[in-house]
């Protein structure tokens, strides 16, 4: 469902973005940090020839590279996952902010939920990152963003949507109230 999702197609109306992605800014959002720096970096990738890049001189705000993607509005049940880079990640923010991919389900214009993988809070190299996610029925559109929403720079690449069998409810265990009442 991801398209271009090793980030290595031109767009034809753009020379700085990679194809059927944009970016907060080009969305024009509300939280879009107008001082973010985007780019389609040809020299810090994961695999292929490129990837998106993201740098960030504040904390405030936010900052991702997205792509809107129509919802099949079936319930079903996906695994999203997008190989990340950091570097200079500021870790003295609270509440604690990072790196993320974050999903948006849409229904008609409004956010029905939202998905987000932990925030990745320090500097490391290339790492997997991953979310189990279960699109609403009523869903029209599924927005995937890979963002940056603090200090820093963070590089994306290989993004990936993988449907997933939906659990046999046969198979899920059974948790008593006793148990329950330990936690």
């Amino acid at each position: 469902q991801i398209r271009n999702s090793g980030f290595e197609l031109k767009a034809f109306s753009s020379a700085d973005n990679p194809e059927s992605w944009n970016t907060l800014s080009d969305l024009k959002a509300r939280d879009a940090d107008k001082y973010a720096i985007y780019a389609w970096d040809n020299v810090v990738k994961h695999t292929g020839e490129r990837s998106v890049r993201i740098k960030k001189v504040s904390d405030n705000d936010s900052a991702g590279w997205v792509q809107i993607i129509p919802c099949s509005g079936t319930g079903k049940r996906y695994e999203i996952s997008a190989w990340s880079k950091t570097e200079g990640i500021s870790n003295n923010v609270y509440p604690p902010r990072g790196a993320n991919i974050s999903v948006i389900f849409i229904n008609r214009g409004k956010m029905v939920v939202i998905y987000q993988t932990p925030s990745i809070q320090d500097s490391a190299g290339w790492r997997y990152e991953s979310e189990v996610i279960i699109e609403p029925e009523d869903c029209t559109e599924m927005v995937v963003s890979l963002n940056l929403n603090c200090k820093g720079t963070t590089w994306w690449d290989d993004v990936s949507i993988s449907e997933l069998p939906l659990p046999n409810p046969s198979e899920l265990l059974e948790i008593t109230d006793k148990e329950l009442d330990q936690y």
